[in-house]
């Protein structure tokens, strides 16, 4: 587990609960402050534990038997070896719309998703694309942030989906501080950032071909039923087009994402013949 990563959720989760410490500090002064700092930690420490569990239970994740997947497997341990990092546990979600998500305590602690409608819509080597761009967040530290952060918002936003309110100004009661927990935890920018780290690992063809696939099928079949805080932790934004999930949105717009790829590929190739 990276420094890195361990830095920035922890500061998710202080942020998240700044006002406790801030009153704290307004009523007791430095001891204030420092219980409320306290408080942040031991509260990180428990959403560091269950998150990633608690994530992979409401998407109804099922470990991917290797016996029933050998392919799948042997991918996997190919783009992990390229990418150098520990191989993540593989899970399968039943979602019928193809798309890819990685959860966890960290890049040595790390869960890889794929739904079943990516086994079903495509080939094996965008498959490999997609796990290539979850490996980039992986290699990156992305994981243990968005978990903690997808985690505190998607928990926040659960009150309301439960009472079947997905819109007006109880729902946004909810959503808005939810929707602010993603906003500063995460960054399109990272989408981009694992993009780049897939290139090598998985080629250019296959992972704008994967991109395409899973965008056109979200457009279709977006989420309706799921918690839209999971939003940041897919390769695609499953909830596309969906007006009560657009304070969860994230990735930048997938042609802008192909585009970027494209250039970053033919400064690769540029680079290595020189």
């Amino acid at each position: 587990m990276k420094i890195s990563e361990i830095l920035e959720a922890m500061a998710v989760v202080e942020i998240t609960f700044m006002p406790i410490t801030i009153l704290l500090s307004a009523l007791y002064n430095l001891p204030g402050m420092i219980i409320g700092l306290m408080l942040g930690v031991i509260v990180f420490s428990v959403i560091a534990m269950i998150a990633s569990n608690r994530i992979l239970t409401s998407q109804r994740a099922r470990l991917v038997d290797p016996e029933d997947h050998p392919e799948l497997y042997e991918v996997l341990r190919e783009v992990t070896w390229k990418a150098g990092t520990k191989m993540p546990r593989l899970v399968l979600v039943p979602v019928g719309v193809p798309n890819s998500f990685t959860t966890g305590m960290g890049s040595d602690n790390a869960t890889l998703a794929l739904t079943y409608g990516t086994l079903r819509s495509l080939n094996i080597d965008e498959i490999k694309a997609l796990m290539g761009h979850e490996m980039g967040h992986i290699i990156n530290g992305d994981v243990l942030p968005y978990t903690v952060a997808s985690f505190l918002s998607g928990t926040l936003v659960s009150v309301p989906m439960k009472m079947g309110k997905t819109e007006g100004a109880f729902f946004g009661l909810f959503a808005r501080p939810a929707g602010w927990i993603i906003k500063i935890a995460t960054n399109p920018e990272d989408e981009f950032a694992a993009d780049y780290r897939a290139l090598p690992l998985v080629g250019k063809d296959p992972l704008i071909s994967a991109l395409r696939k899973v965008e056109n099928a979200v457009e279709l079949r977006p989420l309706k039923d799921s918690n839209p805080a999971m939003a940041p932790l897919y390769a695609v934004n499953p909830f596309k087009g969906l007006e009560w999930t657009k304070s969860f949105s994230h990735h930048p717009p997938t042609e802008e994402r192909i585009s970027y790829i494209e250039e970053a590929w033919r400064e690769m190739n540029e680079n290595s013949s020189d």
